[in-house]
């Protein structure tokens, strides 16, 4: 907050991609879905978008990724008023889970302090927490929550797990 111009470019660059681009695919790729059998346009959002989460677990970290994951399932929840019963088209947003990414091989030791902080409270949240899962066990689980999710069942535009309908995240 100190340097409102890098302030600005830390919030709107990452915007600009993980928002904004979205917004732009789906419209692109939208005549076509319309037309299609599948109708069901999937965003991969984060626990961090959830701002119960967020406010109930103190988790300040990385705040621009969790204020465009937010902004993201706003989109998709809007996708899905335009033309989610009107047009059956499902819009949703899941969250894949803690994947191992190999994000946290070469940290620093305040990065490191910050991702002990950060398990510490994923333990308070989910005392089962093991850590991260596998990318092969984020993709099986993400299309079972999409394979049973419908616009006929309530789904569209909805924000859910890789576990399923509702907001746990680990």
């Amino acid at each position: 907050g100190t340097n409102p111009t890098s302030l600005t470019t830390h919030l709107t660059h990452p915007f600009s991609i993980n928002v904004v681009g979205n917004i732009h695919l789906i419209n692109l790729f939208l005549p076509l879905i319309l037309q299609g059998h599948a109708k069901k346009v999937i965003a991969i959002s984060s626990g961090f978008g959830d701002i119960d989460l967020v406010r109930n677990y103190s988790l300040a970290l990385n705040a621009s990724y969790a204020i465009n994951k937010a902004a993201l399932n706003m989109a998709v929840a809007q996708f899905s008023a335009e033309f989610g019963e009107r047009r059956g088209v499902l819009f949703l947003s899941v969250s894949p889970g803690f994947v191992e990414t190999g994000q946290y091989d070469c940290l620093s030791e305040e990065e490191n302090k910050a991702v002990l902080a950060l398990a510490g409270k994923f333990s308070q949240y989910s005392p089962d927490f093991k850590g991260p899962i596998s990318p092969e066990e984020s993709v099986k689980a993400v299309l079972k929550v999409v394979e049973e999710s419908s616009v006929e069942k309530g789904d569209g535009g909805a924000f859910y797990s890789h576990l399923g309908k509702g907001q746990k995240w680990l």
